[in-house]
């Protein structure tokens, strides 16, 4: 082994151990956050935390890394290792110095450090004077920090250097270095999993905290820098951008909690129900291909019979276009009204109240169930930042046979939902279980002994029949469930996660999802023709349930009798739905209203026509776009506290 191999081992090692130091001093300084948790789970957070040391030390030191092992070994020359080894003390004491400020700034904002270095360094460095002053133990203890960092690495490179190690020969030279890159690529991206390492994957468990004990504020600065920002809006002044939106979106029995956080409230309850919730999101199912909705042919016929007994919307919206958008405003209520998905984006990690978190406090057991593999679009971690905390994947199949698999996604719905419907049954009542389906998606996969029963008519697509087999699925899954203590005392909602639809510049088409909540003895059968939106989802099952709740959905109760809009986008279209018309702007020249039922494409404008009706709408989209785009941008969705 070279002495540049082994002076790196002994230095990765050091900065290991104190980042384990660092994530300690984080603890002590913030023990007030962890004192109700149990010490295996601190432990845990410990245990998940070296997994991003390592990832971030990979990350901002990899450029030094290559210089220190680059063949022939310039690294030999005094003048080369003097000026490296003062590029590693700046870049790491740097990191150093983040984590110790989290120290003192994290009971501020209760996460760790992101962006502020970028986007506030002006602003830091003016306050620079003014945080010594008010910190002076926090700024000591990094003194005495940078001093003993300095010291020990100069001590470790010097060692290394005794020990010897000549060169060993180009060729061995250079399969080191690929053996450093090929390690700190692993490293970076966490693993080899499916999806590279992000902030969320750190929470692990229904404490917030504890996700951020396991993370170090060098990986989450150097991390949201490769993260898109989000855009944020103004048009009009703040309190009245809030006075609009409370309006549309808060109910009779929900009171603001406080006016910094538009949309926080806290909702009264009069006789709470302590029944199960299953919520089934189905793969790219679009309102036009069933039946009990469109009128026409039906690649759902199993759906349309529950539909029959159910509480059905046949106007309801899913919030984006992508399965990526759907999680978050179903699970927590936040709106796809990005280019990105808030999954993978800089606000990903910020205080907002998912579903299974409010039912965590209820006493509920919350579940996520996937056919895919586990970290599939990030929903593994999101799913647990939502709260939903035991998380199902294609690897917690008992028996992953090759006939079960799709070959390209995961499980095929079939075995997919009886699995789930088996997990479901082991988990303790009252539980609120979430199950995403998958073959309705590319490449249409029916398997080879169900394609006789899910035949439909002659020239359909390759969609519709991997619908009708979801659909099948469905059904197996019902009759599997009904047999089920928990079945009777259980609501089901049901919805589409996004549209697989054929018709150009039809914009309700491209939006138009089923939602059915199925629970017969308890929620009256009907059919809802006015407006919902997936972001209602989560509000609407709080309305059934009838809890006491602080929640900041932004959406409201798909029960809720007063006014209702969705709001979306399309493409480079902001979109505002009410009962029957849409208005549509690109926050530039080109906006209209239409009536979007008899004209989906939107050839006649109304604006002209419908003047006043025109400019509320108007303001509403405006309004909504600012006070959602600030929360988010601002993590002001929600607040907890110690």
């Amino acid at each position: 082994m070279t002495r540049p191999v082994r002076t790196s081992i002994l230095l990765f090692l050091f900065l290991l151990l104190l980042y384990s130091g660092l994530r300690l001093g984080f603890y002590w300084s913030n023990l007030d956050f962890f004192e109700a948790v149990p010490g295996a789970d601190i432990a845990e957070g410990f245990l998940h935390g070296v997994r991003f040391d390592i990832a971030a030390l990979f990350l901002v030191n990899i450029p030094l890394l290559v210089l220190y092992l680059l063949p022939w070994q310039p690294s030999r020359y005094r003048w080369y290792r003097v000026t490296l080894f003062t590029l590693f003390c700046v870049v790491n004491l740097a990191g150093v110095l983040l984590n110790v400020a989290d120290f003192a700034y994290f009971p501020t904002v209760q996460r760790r450090l992101l962006f502020e270095p970028y986007a506030m360094l002006p602003d830091l460095l003016r306050m620079l004077p003014g945080t010594v002053a008010a910190y002076p133990l926090t700024t000591l203890l990094f003194v005495v920090l940078a001093a003993v960092f300095v010291a020990a690495a100069l001590r470790l490179v010097r060692f290394a250097h005794r020990r010897g190690g000549e060169r060993r020969g180009l060729i061995r030279e250079f399969l080191f270095l690929a053996l450093a890159v090929v390690l700190a690529v692993i490293g970076i991206r966490g693993g080899l999993q499916l999806k590279p390492l992000r902030q969320s994957n750190a929470f692990f468990s229904s404490v917030p905290a504890l996700g951020w004990l396991a993370l170090n504020s060098t990986y989450t600065v150097a991390r949201s820098y490769f993260q898109p920002a989000l855009p944020t809006y103004a048009f009009m002044a703040e309190d009245e951008a809030r006075g609009i939106v409370r309006e549309l979106f808060f109910d009779d029995r929900e009171e603001s909690i406080d006016t910094a956080f538009v949309f926080l409230r806290k909702r009264a309850a009069q006789e709470p129900r302590r029944l199960n919730v299953v919520i089934i999101m189905m793969e790219s199912w679009t309102a036009s291909d069933i039946g009990s909705i469109s009128g026409g042919p039906s690649r759902a016929p199993f759906f349309d019979s529950l539909a029959a007994d159910g509480l059905l919307f046949t106007n309801f919206l899913a919030n984006g276009q992508r399965s990526i958008e759907a999680l978050p405003s179903i699970l927590a209520s936040l709106p796809g009204l990005y280019e990105s998905s808030l999954i993978g984006s800089k606000a990903e990690t910020n205080r907002f109240r998912g579903l299974g978190s409010i039912l965590l406090e209820q006493g509920y057991t919350t579940s996520f169930h996937h056919g895919a593999a586990t970290g599939s679009m990030g929903f593994d971690a999101f799913s647990r930042l939502s709260g939903f905390m035991r998380y199902y994947g294609r690897e917690d199949h008992p028996a992953p046979a090759d006939s079960l698999f799709d070959g390209v996604w995961g499980l095929n719905d079939e075995p997919f939902f009886l699995q789930a419907r088996a997990d479901i049954s082991a988990l303790k009542e009252p539980f609120c279980a979430a199950l995403f389906s998958l073959s309705s998606h590319v490449p249409f996969e029916v398997p080879r002994h169900r394609e006789a029963q899910v035949r439909g008519a002659e020239g359909e697509t390759d969609f519709h029949r991997s619908m009708r087999y979801s659909d099948f699925a469905l059904g197996q899954f019902f009759r599997a469930a009904r047999a089920a203590p928990w079945f009777s005392r259980t609501v089901f909602l049901i919805t589409g996660d996004h549209t697989m639809f054929g018709e150009r510049n039809n914009l309700y088409a491209a939006f138009h999802v089923p939602l059915l909540i199925y629970a017969p003895g308890i929620v009256p059968a009907g059919r809802v023709e006015r407006i919902a939106s997936h972001v209602d989802v989560l509000p609407t099952v709080l309305d059934l349930l009838d809890l006491s709740a602080a929640h900041a959905s932004m959406g409201r109760s798909a029960l809720s009798p007063r006014e209702r809009v969705a709001v979306l986008r399309y493409g480079p279209t902001l979109c505002l739905f009410n009962d029957s018309l849409v208005y549509t702007s690109d926050l530039q020249d080109t906006q209209g209203l239409y009536a979007y039922r008899r004209d989906p494409e939107r050839h006649t404008d109304l604006s002209q026509r419908l003047p006043e009706q025109r400019a509320r709408m108007k303001r509403q989209l405006e309004a909504y776009l600012q006070c959602v785009t600030r929360a988010i941008s601002d993590d002001r969705v929600f607040y907890t506290t110690r």
